[in-house]
């Protein structure tokens, strides 16, 4: 995956947050405890994928900014280039 589609992937994830919100308030009904408690752990788990994919192209877009993502006509790639772009 790239630094732009790791970015889309979190934003992505993020969106499903309000599906879940929206499902534990559908109806209008309060939901129970079991409901709640499932519903905070499939929101936390969304939450640290998005983490996860938002460092990944911070990472991406820092060493692409940093020109460490290159091809260094003496030695080859440079790490970087061959971890992004392998």
């Amino acid at each position: 995956m790239t630094g732009p589609e790791h970015y889309k992937q979190a934003e992505k994830i993020l969106g499903g947050l309000d599906a879940v919100r929206d499902q534990l308030t559908a109806g209008g009904q309060k939901a129970s405890v079991a409901d709640v408690s499932a519903g905070i752990a499939i929101i936390n788990g969304l939450i640290a994928a998005a983490q996860i994919h938002a460092t990944l192209a911070v990472a991406a877009a820092t060493a692409e900014a940093g020109n460490l993502v290159r091809w260094d006509d003496k030695q080859g790639p440079t790490e970087w280039q061959q971890v992004i772009y392998p």
